[in-house]
């Protein structure tokens, strides 16, 4: 018996030298605590995005001078019906919607520099309407197009403006939701309260098809305790969110997805375009496979790491260049579609 208990205590003697012998060994390699990136965006008057329990955030309607990284100002007006204004007001024309994340709202860059705004000073034919807000994925775009063929309002062409990054959030990978839970705590700090109102839209694969879900914020992610400070924690779970969103197939997901929006589309007989934005190879492999689906795309795709595209040193979303890029390749591609 007081062989056993020795044994016991030997192994645990074991176990509780590793941990800080693990914690050690990964220091020295090179690996750092987990580490919050300084990112900062405030705005006056306050709160130019809302909570909303069926899309995550939604824009909230008024004129704002928008400040990121204390840095980089820009001026932002967002429609009584939750748009990046510049689109045109004429009915009569051919309605184009275009939706995505923050690259396409146009973080970082004025009104009338938007795409959605260069492209309706462009021609009078076609009047464009920018539903994108920051933080979105593919997700967002259906539930709002579906919302606009329900009011019957749907317009004539739906573009689905697509990044690498949006297989994550259409999924909400642990990657995203860490990103999006203290990434949003840092930039909207005076939003906490009020964000515990907002449920995030998500999908999933159940037998083999997809599946929608949503997500409450105060259930969105959590720290494990001591990560901040201890190399291990954070190996740890760092981990275990890579398997987590690996099993949740994420490409697999959005293909399914666009799958779907297709079908919507030609039930209503809405054209539908997916334009790659960035140029990773999960965007060239997303519309590479889609094309095989008979789903028209657009080759948007831009270096946006090249400073000569993006707003450096303040921000790394695309700038007006890009954006006036983007306008002319939509336009032309648009004319084509719709003539």
């Amino acid at each position: 018996m007081a062989g056993r208990k020795k044994s016991i205590l030997f192994l645990l003697y074991l176990v509780v030298l590793s941990v800080p012998m693990a914690e050690l060994a990964l220091r020295i390699i090179g690996h750092q605590p987990f580490n919050r990136i300084e990112y900062s965006i405030s705005s006056k008057p306050i709160n130019y995005l809302l909570p909303s329990d069926s899309l995550g955030i939604v824009l909230s309607p008024g004129q704002f001078t928008v400040t990121m990284n204390d840095s980089l100002v820009y001026a932002a007006t967002h429609s009584k019906k939750g748009l990046r204004t510049g689109h045109s007001n004429n009915t009569n024309k051919n309605k184009i919607a275009i939706f995505g994340c923050s690259y396409t709202y146009g973080l970082g860059i004025n009104d009338q520099e938007v795409v959605s705004a260069q492209l309706n000073a462009m021609n009078h034919k076609m009047s464009f309407y920018n539903y994108a807000v920051p933080g979105y994925g593919t997700v967002q775009g259906f539930y709002q197009l579906k919302a606009l063929i329900e009011n019957h309002n749907a317009p004539d062409l739906a573009i689905f403006t697509f990044a690498s990054f949006h297989v994550e959030r259409n999924v909400m990978a642990p990657n995203y939701r860490k990103h999006l839970k203290i990434g949003y705590a840092r930039a909207e700090p005076k939003q906490q309260v009020k964000m515990n109102a907002a449920s995030f839209p998500y999908i999933t694969i159940h037998n083999g098809n997809l599946a929608y879900k949503k997500v409450k914020w105060p259930e969105m992610y959590q720290n494990y305790w001591g990560r901040e400070k201890s190399v291990l924690i954070d190996y740890l779970q760092s981990n275990i969110d890579k398997g987590k969103n690996n099993a949740l197939r994420p490409q697999t997901s959005t293909l399914l997805l666009f799958e779907a929006i297709h079908e919507l589309c030609e039930k209503h007989q809405i054209g539908l375009l997916v334009a790659g934005i960035d140029q990773h190879p999960i965007t060239k492999e997303i519309l590479d496979q889609l094309q095989q689906r008979q789903i028209n795309t657009l080759d948007l795709m831009l270096p946006l790491e090249n400073k000569e595209f993006n707003n450096a040193p303040y921000d790394t979303h695309p700038n007006k260049h890009a954006h006036q890029i983007y306008a002319q390749k939509i336009n032309t591609a648009v004319k084509k579609y719709l003539n």
